[in-house]
């Protein structure tokens, strides 16, 4: 039988694993275990049944299309199946990466600058999501946990309602969208610093003056952790000193708020730890009411709805 020459490479790579018992390569396959056990027929028909004969096969096609995404889905499959085989299959292989190398080089050689050009990683999201760990009221005993996370989720909640019910009932111009975004961000600059319980960080002038220094410098790093491009703007709702004070007032509001409802979760439950907080906060929230219409309005028609079980919400 007359073995017809190959007319490329990649022809000559599929070639070279059909094991043709008849084909210039067979007394190199002749050793196989597999044919030593199976015959050469057997042999040839369980081969023919493996992914590597059909990824041999689709690099040919592809390789005669000159399709480029083809082709490299192509190789990477050939490449998979022939993971850990000895020859011909990985002989099979360094002639097709020859071939594909000889095609496309302008390609290959934009893949390997776009390796050496990595895009710029930011970490500030996976900081971010590690707000969940950092609990607040540290010195308390809790029923249960509360993170920095899901405050501040509720204290952006809160935020919008104050603002809505201020901007609806009260006529006022409050920007809603930039008080929630500010409240979300509130307590980010604790993932660096960590929650300082309320009586240490009031104890002495100086000492909160020392952690208003040091929150303001972990804003600064958060924000300097972001791409160049995109600083300004999370900064403007991040580091302290860009937040205007009509839109941090509403936050206030808010924080104290979901404060105050924690300390009265506690409380009925049976947890008397946050009775002196609780007091402390309420008499705060009093006196927002008197400049804080829209905190008067929460407090009548939502707070003592905290106070009802799961049945009585459901049965209201």
């Amino acid at each position: 039988m007359l073995i017809q020459k190959p007319q490329n490479e990649a022809e000559a790579a599929g070639r070279s694993l059909r094991y043709d018992a008849k084909a210039d390569n067979a007394p190199r396959l002749a050793t196989h275990p597999s044919k030593a056990r199976l015959g050469h027929e057997g042999f040839n028909q369980r081969f023919l049944r493996e992914p590597l004969h059909e990824s041999i096969h689709g690099f040919v096609q592809a390789r005669t299309s000159r399709n480029t995404p083809v082709l490299c889905s192509a190789f990477n499959d050939l490449r998979h199946c022939t993971a850990g085989r000895h020859c011909p299959a990985r002989e099979a292989l360094h002639l097709c990466r020859a071939s594909l190398t000889e095609i496309h080089r302008p390609l290959i050689r934009s893949l390997m600058l776009s390796k050496s050009t990595t895009p710029e990683q930011s970490h500030f999201f996976a900081y971010l999501a590690r707000m969940k760990y950092i609990t607040r009221w540290g010195l308390m005993r809790n029923t249960r946990t509360e993170n920095i996370q899901e405050h501040s989720l509720q204290v952006a909640m809160i935020a919008h309602a104050l603002a809505v019910i201020g901007n609806e009932l009260y006529g006022e111009t409050n920007d809603i969208g930039r008080i929630v975004t500010v409240a979300l961000y509130h307590d980010a600059s604790e993932i660096i610093t960590g929650d300082l319980p309320t009586p240490v960080k009031y104890f002495r002038q100086d000492i909160l003056d020392s952690y208003k220094a040091l929150e303001a410098h972990a804003e600064r790093k958060l924000t300097g952790l972001l791409p160049e491009r995109l600083r300004a703007a999370f900064a403007s709702s991040i580091e302290s000193a860009q937040i205007e004070p009509e839109v941090a007032r509403v936050v206030k509001a808010a924080d104290s708020m979901s404060a105050y409802l924690k300390c009265l979760e506690e409380g009925f439950a049976g947890n008397l730890e946050f009775k002196k907080a609780e007091q402390y906060l309420l008499a705060k929230l009093e006196e927002m009411q008197e400049t804080m219409p829209a905190v008067r309005y929460f407090c009548t028609h939502f707070v003592e709805g905290f106070a009802l079980t799961l049945d009585d919400l459901s049965h209201d």
